[in-house]
């Protein structure tokens, strides 16, 4: 009976445990089309021979989304920018592109 009892308790906490395993960051396709978006809005931000600011901040502000505990796109455009800021480029533009291409809906 114990042993009964112990397997029941078992199941009923991987069924509380299993759903909130997979239900944190954003989904490999949203960050996807974030990272297309990204380079589009960037396009026009100064680049150098080795460093593509596109590029790499699409790569971290995707990583960002991706570690975190939900999925939330309306942070990207912040992120973005302070991505931008950190390397001395100016992401105001870039930020207004990502967060009116998040708000339409065209993106992610």
């Amino acid at each position: 009976m114990a042993s009964k009892l112990t397997l029941l308790f078992v199941a009923l906490a991987l069924a509380c445990v299993c759903p909130n395993a997979y239900s944190y960051g954003c989904s490999s396709i949203s960050l996807k089309h974030l990272r297309d978006q990204i380079q589009i809005c960037t396009r026009n931000v100064p680049s150098q021979q080795y460093f593509n600011p596109g590029q790499t901040c699409s790569a971290e502000v995707s990583g960002a989304l991706r570690g975190g505990s939900s999925c939330s796109m309306n942070q990207a455009p912040a992120l973005l920018s302070q991505c931008l800021k950190g390397y001395s480029l100016d992401g105001a533009t870039s930020q207004a592109c990502l967060k009116t291409a998040i708000d339409n809906g065209s993106c992610c």
